[in-house]
């Protein structure tokens, strides 16, 4: 009877392990496929960034031409199509 629970209680813990060394050898390939599902999210991230990146850039410019207008330094006759872009 002794034997019986040894070889039982030993057969259990070798399913474990290989249960746990399974799931171990499966993590990087699961990481792989998460990372490969994000990819069109961050393509679709930078370009959003850069498109914003463009406008925020165009608002100074504008922003900076039309001070210049307010102080009196430029004519605004001569960057008015600029602006309106």
């Amino acid at each position: 009877m002794t034997v019986e629970v040894i070889v039982v209680v030993v057969g259990i813990f070798l399913v474990m392990q290989a249960t746990n060394w399974d799931d171990d050898r499966q993590v990087p390939t699961r990481e792989q496929q998460h990372l490969e599902a994000l990819k069109p999210d961050m393509t679709q991230v930078q370009s959003a960034i850069g498109a914003a990146k463009t406008q925020h850039r165009f608002l100074m410019d504008n922003g900076l031409v039309l001070i210049q207008y307010l102080r009196g330094e430029v004519a605004f006759d001569e960057h008015s199509a600029e602006i309106k872009h």
